[in-house]
């Protein structure tokens, strides 16, 4: 940091947030409420309490949240602060910018963080007509999905290693949306049936490379969703964990095939009248062993399934995009 930021960040941000910490009994009236395992549900706030409770977990205040337990996951800071390594110093730039951007003008939106499960399909007996697919092997979820339903790669524990040594898709969305954090705080881990959808949380940060090339960057330009009729942001991400495969051929195994189907599924269901498309790319193909082609097979038939079209983007592999759309053709 320049010595000008060095010391706003001291001398005004900290204190801000600190502020807002203190804040939180008059912001949050009633106690913290916590979307369980296998109950469907949803809690909404306002930016501000979100912010609040953001603050409460940099200064690492939540009692019995410093590690993995009663199946809910890590959300004080202190495993981010222990860290010394590049990544979680652009972790920290991140969430310090949010910290910065919200001290000069507060949010007033509101985001709605939901608990979805469904039972498993007959998919034999299924006769649906495949959606429209849109692949590209240029452009991002983020970026190019806007008014779209974008797929968060998550972990079973939402958010994953983002306030740990993690730094891929899903933490990276977390760490440019860090009200989406929040929902750390509220979810338990995910079951087979069960996907989490955030709506509404707001975009500070821009960001180049990925995993140890990870590097903050300042937002050129803030985007600018319009606000649905409960004052959220249009932006809308569900986050569905794939299984991991150490060994890569189980996966094609009908039991674990109808698995990765459920997920997709309940992750895609349609729960506001709309049937936006779904954005998404290559779900669970990099360190946890999907195949590329059976990934993308399965969330096209769940996608089918809800009736969404499908904007896929393969993140550079211009073979692969000419694969599935020929796939998808024949």
């Amino acid at each position: 940091l320049d010595e000008k930021l060095r010391l706003e960040y001291l001398t005004t941000v900290i204190p801000f947030m600190a502020k807002l910490a203190l804040e939180s009994p008059s912001l949050i009236t009633q106690p913290i409420p916590i979307l369980r395992r296998g109950i469907s549900g949803s809690v909404t706030i306002s930016q501000h309490q979100a912010a609040s409770l953001l603050a409460h977990a940099f200064f690492c205040t939540f009692p019995s949240r410093n590690t993995v337990s009663n199946d809910l996951p890590s959300v004080n800071f202190y495993r981010l602060f222990s860290l010394y390594s590049t990544n979680a110093v652009e972790k920290l730039r991140c969430l310090m910018h949010y910290f910065h951007m919200i001290s000069k003008k507060m949010p007033t939106g509101l985001l709605t963080i939901r608990r979805q499960n469904d039972v498993a399909q007959k998919w034999s007996s299924m006769n649906l007509p495949l959606s429209k697919l849109y692949v590209s092997h240029t452009g991002t979820i983020e970026d190019d999905g806007h008014g779209m339903l974008q797929v968060d790669f998550a972990n079973e524990y939402i958010g994953g290693g983002v306030l740990g040594s993690g730094c891929v898709q899903e933490e990276i969305r977390f760490l440019t949306c860090p009200e989406m954090i929040v929902s750390m705080i509220l979810c338990e881990r995910m079951h087979h049936n069960e996907a989490i959808v955030i709506c509404g949380a707001e975009r500070f940060s821009d960001y180049n490379g990925y995993g140890s090339s990870f590097r903050w960057r300042p937002m050129e330009k803030m985007d600018s969703f319009p606000r649905d009729r409960f004052n959220r942001l249009c932006c809308e991400l569900v986050a569905i964990d794939a299984l991991p495969f150490y060994n890569k051929h189980e996966q094609f195994n009908i039991d674990l095939v109808n698995r990765e189907l459920l997920k997709a599924y309940v992750g895609f269901a349609v729960n506001d009248g709309t049937m936006k498309p779904v954005a998404t790319g290559n779900w669970g193909c990099g360190v946890f062993g999907g195949d590329l082609h059976l990934k993308s097979l399965i969330q096209l038939m769940a996608s089918s399934a809800q009736k969404r079209c499908l904007c896929y983007f393969t993140f550079g592999d211009l073979k692969f995009a000419e694969n599935f759309t020929e796939i998808y053709e024949m």
